[in-house]
């Protein structure tokens, strides 16, 4: 339950990249719309192409977990319909693992039911069961809903940034 009293339906299970990508993309591009910088609007566009190449897919099915790479995470399914999301990105820090969480979305009319909470806390399982110790995440400071989401279940603040920029090699 949450603390308004909700108790979540659907069920959260694992992402299929060949069946979930596109609608994944579209719940990241409504959950964040006008938040999206033009480097997020790239990532859905690219996110929307990569569902519709089926030789992508077919390859990213194959591949689990890649460093770098988001392939693996989670999903929460209602009636047939993706309303949350969740993605796991393996890292490297020198010799140790690490995981970022990303794109934590909830559609807009299912917020504050619980989803984020249960979607994190299986991603945090999921580093766990593999042994790793530091897990990374991003959230907009202002966003004081996810903050606070965020510090309940352990996580501390360690560095804020406005923007992060890559400038290609």
């Amino acid at each position: 339950m949450t603390t308004q009293g909700f108790v979540p339906t659907g069920r959260l299970r694992p992402l299929d990249v060949q069946r979930d990508l596109l609608a994944v993309a579209d719940l990241i591009a409504l959950a964040f719309g006008e938040r999206l910088d033009a480097e997020g609007h790239s990532l859905i566009r690219h996110m929307r192409q990569a569902a519709r190449d089926r030789r992508f897919l077919r390859w990213a099915a194959r591949q689990g977990e890649i460093r770098g790479m988001p392939l693996s995470g989670y999903v929460w399914e209602e009636e047939g319909r993706i309303v949350g999301n969740l993605s796991l990105i393996p890292m490297g820090r020198g010799r140790r693992r690490v995981y970022l969480i990303a794109n934590v979305a909830v559609h807009p009319a299912r917020r504050r039911q619980g989803i984020a909470r249960q979607l994190v806390r299986r991603a945090l399982e999921h580093v766990r069961q593999r042994r790793v110790t530091q897990v990374w995440l991003q959230v907009d400071v202002d966003n004081r809903g996810a903050v606070a989401l965020y510090e309940a279940l352990g996580f501390r603040a360690r560095h804020r940034r406005r923007l992060w920029r890559w400038v290609g090699l």
